[in-house]
């Protein structure tokens, strides 16, 4: 959980999709949140921070919230339903510098995970890669 003053703009704009999406899907009724956290083996204080955009969720939390409620993350930082991950545009995207430093911990995250990595071209000191990880449940 970062608590640092001095956010970028990308990651600030990813806390509120997170703090939506969290919304979204646990709900407002009483105790919602304390569940969620419980499902996610997460602190309530936690889950507190995430929903008032006050702190950024490390990739382990994104990964979680992933799986327990079927979403998946695009490369552009949108939480998605996986039917609609399916049917999106797979042509090559940038990747934000937010999720450039998210990437060494989501891949260390990936334990029982199916991931797939395709080199789709090379031109110099670049490498476009194709990267395909599909959550077990």
């Amino acid at each position: 959980m970062g608590r640092r003053s001095g956010i970028s703009s990308t990651e600030r704009a990813f806390r509120k999709v997170f703090a939506d999406t969290l919304r979204r899907v646990i709900g407002n009724q009483r105790g919602a949140a304390s569940r969620a956290a419980a499902e996610l083996r997460i602190s309530r204080q936690a889950i507190s921070l995430y929903l008032k955009e006050k702190a950024t969720p490390s990739a382990e939390v994104v990964r979680k919230v992933c799986k327990q409620w079927a979403l998946s993350l695009d490369v552009n930082g949108n939480i998605v339903s996986e039917a609609s991950f399916a049917l999106q545009d797979t042509g090559p995207v940038s990747v934000p510098p937010l999720q450039l430093r998210l990437l060494p911990d989501a891949l260390d995250s990936l334990n029982d995970e199916n991931i797939k990595v395709k080199i789709a071209r090379k031109v110099g000191e670049s490498v476009d890669l194709e990267v395909r990880i599909e959550f077990v449940r």
